[in-house]
C-alpha cells in the first residue's frame, strides 16, 4: 500500500520484483486506475536496479491532485519480447490523502 498526499510528488513508487526474470535490457510500464477503472496513468518506469529487481515510478505533476483509492501495476516487456505484469496477486493500493496546506501555502479551512 502507497499513501502519498494530494499534490504530492515524492516520493516515488518503489516495488521489487523478486518473482521477475532478467531484467537486463527490459523495459517497464506503470499503470494507475481510479475507482471507476478510469486509467490515469500509463506512463513508462524506471528499472532502478538490475540486479536487485528493483523498480520505480517517480510522480509528475498533477498526478495526485485528486484525493481518492486508486490501483496500479507494473509491466516489465524483457529483453526476449515477453510481458509480466506485477504485483501478481491483487494490485498495489495507493491512497492518495487530503492535506491541510493549499498551493498557496494558505490553510484549506479559514478559521
Amino acid at each position: 500500500m502507497v499513501v502519498i498526499k494530494k499534490g504530492d510528488t515524492s516520493p516515488a513508487i518503489q516495488e521489487t520484483l523478486a518473482a521477475a526474470g532478467d531484467l537486463e535490457g527490459a523495459s517497464a510500464i506503470f499503470a494507475m486506475r481510479n475507482a471507476a477503472g478510469v486509467i490515469i496513468i500509463e506512463a513508462d518506469a524506471e528499472i532502478t536496479s538490475v540486479n536487485d529487481k528493483t523498480i520505480s515510478y517517480q510522480w509528475n505533476e498533477g498526478e495526485t491532485d485528486t484525493v481518492g483509492k486508486y490501483q496500479a501495476e507494473f509491466r516489465i516487456t524483457y529483453a526476449d519480447g515477453l510481458v509480466e505484469t506485477f504485483p501478481k496477486i491483487d494490485f498495489i493500493m495507493i491512497y492518495i490523502e487530503d492535506n491541510i496546506i493549499t498551493d498557496n501555502g494558505e490553510d484549506e479551512d479559514s478559521y
